[in-house]
């Protein structure tokens, strides 16, 4: 499965002019976990990838990723179609 991460780079959003939406693909997603608190993803090489809670919170264990705002990822699978929008 893929994991696909809508974001904004924070810098932007605080300009007047309209900041541009950029994608990032992750693949090798192995599963997915929600309780009534939160959405858990899961990937092979890294045990938690990222973390939705309910009060609009995220923790994300990736790199790069602390300049950013989330605005949506989207479960896929193999081929790109989407199966579940998570936030």
């Amino acid at each position: 499965m893929l994991l696909q991460i809508d974001k904004f780079n924070k810098k932007e959003l605080e300009g007047k002019e309209a900041a541009k939406l950029l994608v990032d693909y992750i693949g090798g997603v192995s599963g997915t976990s929600c309780d009534s608190n939160a959405v858990t993803v899961f990937n092979m090489s890294n045990p938690i990838i990222i973390t939705f809670g309910k009060e609009q919170t995220t923790a994300i264990n990736l790199p790069y990723y602390e300049d950013f705002k989330i605005v949506a990822v989207w479960l896929l699978n193999d081929e790109g179609k989407t199966l579940r929008k998570l936030i």
